[in-house]
């Protein structure tokens, strides 16, 4: 770990009232013009899950829809990371990710009817290939119990990207 992540705090606002963490990703992606253009930049701040602060400065900012992968036949919360072209290659990335996943983790623990098994992301930056030959990436704390492996690779998307996900450690399959 770098020195950058050691000062790096978070702020949730996954299903929450965070309007300023809301404010702070739309100036964010604005100032870094990271959303396509088909995308509304209001709608996308609903899925807000956290944001990453290097001091005062956002970083990094993680969102998530919960969408069905068939071959497991359950719901998973699929995860958007952008970082700050600054803060790139210096971890931010993958601590704002795996905070994240704990975060929905505990989320999806609290409420007995809820089926989210776990996280998946469909790997798109090419800062990543290097990790791409590795089919579990590991987690940068693997003894908090809230996750079960780090991204384990499932599969392609028909564009040849891969897609991983995290089980959550209370997930139970039939």
């Amino acid at each position: 770990m770098t020195g950058n992540e050691k000062q790096l705090t978070y702020r949730t606002a996954w299903r929450r009232d965070a309007p300023q963490e809301h404010r702070d990703a739309l100036d964010f992606w604005a100032a870094h013009a990271i959303l396509p253009e088909t995308v509304d930049p209001s709608e996308r701040a609903r899925e807000l899950i956290a944001n990453a602060y290097l001091g005062d400065r956002l970083v990094g900012v993680t969102t998530g829809v919960v969408a069905r992968l068939p071959q497991f036949a359950r719901e998973f919360v699929f995860v958007r990371c952008a970082v700050d072209p600054a803060a790139r290659r210096s971890g931010v990335a993958y601590h704002l990710t795996e905070y994240a996943s704990r975060t929905l983790a505990q989320w999806a623990r609290s409420d007995p009817d809820n089926r989210i098994a776990g996280t998946a992301a469909i790997v798109e930056s090419p800062d990543l290939a290097g990790f791409s030959h590795t089919p579990i990436w590991p987690l940068i704390e693997p003894d908090a119990g809230d996750l079960r492996g780090g991204g384990v690779l499932v599969g392609y998307t028909r564009d040849g990207q891969q897609v991983r996900v995290c089980w959550f450690s209370h997930t139970v399959v039939h």
